[in-house]
């Protein structure tokens, strides 16, 4: 019964290594003849990913041209070191991404699986060897440029609390600067108690807020230790309801936040970014490949998202025409390599010395697939290029502002033009005579009257004729009064005076 158990026993270890080792103890031996590597990869930028410039039917036929990526350019020039000169790599997609990898070791034959994260210095993955082959400088947090309206009225609400408190403080302040100023200065605080309480309400706001217009101050002196005192009150009760608002406003942003606890952010099932939001106790949203995580955060189906910083530069058009900025780096500790079959130490080893004595090489490829340069968006871009709240806020007023220049310019030239018009026609009628004189009585009344509109001007004509007319009338009485006193003065001069 023992021995029967023992060889049961036996028999399902050995299948349990030919399911999980079988099927590569041979790698070794595929170098050294020149025989293909089968290469099970997922999509990963800048690592390996497909490129667009075939059809689908020759992707499927030659796939390894079709691949991009730093990985395929080092696993070929690794292979002309290693392996036979003949030695050739075919690779497999796995379209599920990392979230199949334990599916693909256990139930695959595979030679090598690509682009594997794992922490920086690990020798085995799964208990499968691994050779690292590029360090990770961190995990980004992308972010939408600048908050949504509705995000921006909520934030701004949450200072409710001091607003009341700030208006029953300067109901209070009102009332005492009234009660202290209505009998000496109530031409600026008056008696009755509605209006004089009011224009108190006013001083203590306008004091409160530091605009002080000078239409009204204290000039008792209890009044003015109040003003001194309330100013003092008022700036201390501002700047705190300015920095609620500013911390409300801040905190709908992700940016230069150092956790992610309760924020819901997209990142690739089962990646490494996947890992960190689960460790920061974020509400991560897995999906399958890295396109959908950029896809969430660009129609704004998540607050964020967590990719590798070296695979920005292959979506920053997209990230900056949709405003879409890195808010945070998260430091993060992985490597990104590959997976080898088991039994496969020549192999693995030519693969490790290679990666080590071409350091330098490495980083050059690394360069020329990420860039060595970050583009951002400035503040004026990020809050008028949006087309957010405050965009749509600043142009809608400055159109309503030229809108309102427009039409106070036309109105303007309209009253002067129809002004213009108006004198002229008085002008006329005076001179073809249809002003309207009206004489009464002209020895009771001898001043005849003129009856022009109700303009000021025609009214001025009026009173100028009336009295140039009224000088006309007063001239023959005074030329007869004076050639009456010249003969009387001839008569009354003697004879031969000289």
């Amino acid at each position: 019964m023992v021995r029967e158990t023992k060889l049961c026993f036996m028999t399902v270890l050995f299948f349990v290594y030919n399911t999980r080792f079988g099927n590569s103890v041979d790698v070794d031996h595929k170098c050294a003849n020149g025989q293909p590597l089968t290469v099970f990869w997922w999509s990963q930028e800048p690592y390996i990913y497909s490129s667009e410039k075939h059809s689908r039917k020759d992707r499927q036929a030659d796939e390894e041209t079709d691949l991009s990526g730093m990985f395929p350019h080092i696993l070929s020039i690794m292979l002309k070191r290693c392996c036979h000169s003949n030695a050739t790599l075919n690779y497999t997609k796995i379209p599920e991404g990392p979230s199949h990898l334990d599916r693909v070791l256990t139930t695959y034959h595979f030679d090598v699986i690509i682009p594997v994260g794992t922490q920086v210095g690990a020798s085995t993955v799964r208990l499968y060897p691994f050779a690292g082959i590029l360090e990770s400088p961190g995990i980004a947090v992308l972010i939408r440029g600048n908050v949504s309206g509705t995000q921006l009225l909520l934030s701004v609400l949450q200072a409710w609390p001091l607003l009341v408190f700030i208006l029953i403080t300067a109901s209070i302040a009102g009332v005492l600067i009234w009660l202290m100023e209505r009998q000496q200065n109530s031409d600026q605080f008056p008696l009755a108690f509605s209006r004089g309480v009011f224009e108190g309400f006013w001083w203590a706001f306008i004091t409160m807020t530091t605009v002080g217009y000078g239409d009204k101050a204290p000039k008792t002196i209890p009044g003015k230790l109040l003003g001194v005192v309330w100013m003092m009150g008022g700036l201390i009760i501002t700047t705190m309801f300015i920095s609620i608002i500013t911390t409300s406003l801040t905190s709908v942003s992700l940016e230069g936040r150092t956790n992610l606890r309760d924020v819901t952010v997209s990142a690739v099932n089962h990646s490494e970014e996947h890992k960190l939001g689960i460790r920061e106790l974020a509400n991560v949203k897995a999906l399958a490949n890295s396109e959908e995580v950029f896809t969430y955060v660009l129609d704004h189906k998540v607050e964020g998202a967590l990719v590798d910083v070296h695979g920005l530069k292959h979506h920053i058009v997209s990230l900056t025409q949709h405003n879409i900025q890195v808010g945070n780096i998260l430091s993060s500790q992985v490597t990104y390599g590959t997976i080898v079959a088991p039994n496969s130490t020549h192999f693995l080893q030519c693969f490790r010395e290679f990666i080590e004595n071409e350091e330098q090489w490495l980083f050059h490829v690394l360069a020329e697939n990420t860039g060595t340069t970050q583009t951002k968006i400035n503040v004026a871009e990020d809050y008028f290029g949006s087309g957010g709240i405050f965009s749509i806020t600043v142009y809608s007023g400055l159109s309503l502002f030229v809108v309102l220049i427009a039409v106070g310019l036309g109105w303007e030239m309209y009253r002067k033009t129809n002004k213009k018009k108006q004198l002229e026609e008085n002008q006329e009628g005076v001179r073809s005579g249809s002003a309207n004189i009206t004489l009464e009585d002209l020895e009771t009344k001898p001043t005849p009257r003129l009856s022009f509109g109700p303009d000021p001007s025609e009214q001025l004509l009026s009173r100028q004729s009336m009295e140039v007319m009224r000088i006309d009338e007063e001239l023959p009485k005074f030329s007869a009064k004076l050639a009456t006193k010249t003969s009387s003065y001839v008569r009354a001069t003697p004879k031969g005076t000289s």
